[in-house]
């Protein structure tokens, strides 16, 4: 699986998540988070964008759950609601200075 295949998964995994507000809660957090596991496995690295709580909450299942999945976290970024090209461009170059980050090269850009 390519990059941009698994960078497309995610957002289309981020844009499918709805709240169940009908039932007064958000639908079965630790079933949508398993799933985010499933498809992260194998990973080198992986970023975290979203609204406040969302991403903190993956981050906590992360932790308690996928501790495998937890040295492979990368970063934890805010976005909110960001389109589809919006994502990938800033996934894009959010690697591309974390790679240069362990190389030695970062300047302090995102650019």
């Amino acid at each position: 699986m390519t990059k941009d295949t698994l960078l497309q998964q995610a957002v289309l995994a981020e844009l499918n998540w709805e709240p169940n507000i009908a039932a007064g809660h958000m639908h079965d957090d630790n079933a949508y988070f398993k799933s985010i596991g499933e498809a992260l496995a194998g990973t080198k690295g992986w970023l975290v964008t979203g609204p406040a709580a969302t991403k903190n909450e993956l981050a906590s299942y992360v932790e308690k759950y996928a501790p495998q999945l937890k040295s492979q976290l990368i970063g934890i970024e805010p976005m909110d609601h960001p389109t589809d090209g919006e994502l990938v461009d800033h996934a894009r170059r959010f690697f591309k200075a974390a790679d240069k980050m362990k190389a030695g090269e970062w300047d302090g850009n995102l650019a």
